[in-house]
């Protein structure tokens, strides 16, 4: 499950990254979310935690923190402290903001899409990192 997830992770890296080229702004923060979330469940399934049904897991791999060697340990509040601004973010980027009537693109503009993407290929890349085999 752990390797799907990492999987996964990429897939949507790719279309974020898609996204973007194609100036779509919004996609680009929500598939840099879903990639984020996905790859720091494949983290804590690489240790031997079920990971909780909801969106942000950062607080659940810092429980864990001991668990993990050191090099990803070391960032699990930096990968947390993004998973909680993207979480923030994921109903504007898919829904926008009705009572604005501003759009997901409207809401994220370039520079904010470019980071969300960031941030996301760091964390899949450090959880590819640890993940056995």
């Amino acid at each position: 499950m752990a390797r799907s997830y990492c999987h996964q992770a990429e897939q949507s890296v790719d279309q974020a990254v898609a996204a973007l080229e194609k100036g779509a702004t919004g996609l680009t923060v929500r598939r840099a979310q879903e990639a984020v979330e996905l790859a720091l469940k494949a983290a804590l399934r690489s240790i031997g935690v079920e990971p909780p049904k909801w969106h942000d897991v950062g607080e659940i791999l810092r429980e864990h923190r001991g668990k993990f060697a050191a090099p990803f340990a070391a960032r699990i509040d930096e990968f947390a402290e993004h998973s909680s601004v993207l979480r923030e973010r994921r109903e504007l980027s898919l829904y926008g903001n009705e009572s604005t009537g501003q759009n997901a693109d409207d809401l994220f503009g370039k520079p904010e899409a470019e980071e969300a993407l960031g941030w996301a290929r760091e964390i899949v890349a450090a959880v590819k990192a640890i993940q056995p085999g």
